[in-house]
């Protein structure tokens, strides 16, 4: 879209490395991480989309799975108007702490709830995260409402115009509603 753009991540100096090195950098997006031959090969993920818009992800994760404090470029974060974090990646150990680096760091967060798994396996964390340190939060309706053990959108809705932050909520072919505080927009899939 025109805008500067940088990757924060860790591959592998393997073939999948480096074609997503290459994609990247073809994309004009700086690249912040040496690939160095890594244990663990470059993560990869297969996305299968039905008709109805919904979405099942095979992950593997790989070596981003395994992104520690010393693969954050501190004044690349420091430097960015925004920073965007991936919920696949959080886990407890080394990536959670590179979050916290990247988050105490950054100007404005961005986050990606990513997955079902991922915050029934992480929902303390994540929920501070929603309710404390993300300005931008990126969720599917199942994500949220599990987030915050509700059943109906319009909890999700009350729920979202409490925080200080813009909540994105996907709803597969029912479109997507965008609330920050008391603004609501909504986008109805055609």
């Amino acid at each position: 879209l025109g805008n500067k753009v940088g990757f924060i991540g860790k591959v592998n100096d393997d073939d999948l490395g480096k074609k997503y090195e290459e994609g990247l950098k073809k994309e004009n997006v700086e690249y912040f991480y040496s690939k160095k031959q890594e244990i663990i090969p470059t993560g990869t993920c297969l996305i299968l989309i039905t008709p109805d818009s919904e979405r099942t992800m095979v992950t593997f994760l790989g070596t981003a799975g395994k992104i520690n404090e010393n693969d954050i470029d501190i004044n690349a974060v420091k430097n960015s108007e925004l920073l965007f974090l991936e919920g696949y990646l959080w886990d407890e150990g080394d990536p959670k702490k590179a979050f916290e680096i990247a988050i105490n760091n950054s100007n404005k967060v961005a986050m990606s709830l990513s997955d079902l798994f991922c915050v029934e396996r992480h929902k303390a964390h994540f929920l501070d995260l929603v309710k404390n340190k993300l300005h931008i939060t990126f969720a599917n309706e199942q994500e949220i409402k599990s987030l915050i053990d509700v059943k109906k959108i319009e909890d999700v809705i009350d729920f979202a115009k409490k925080l200080n932050g813009l909540l994105v909520i996907t709803r597969g072919n029912k479109g997507a509603i965008a609330i920050n505080n008391n603004e609501i927009a909504e986008c109805v899939a055609k």
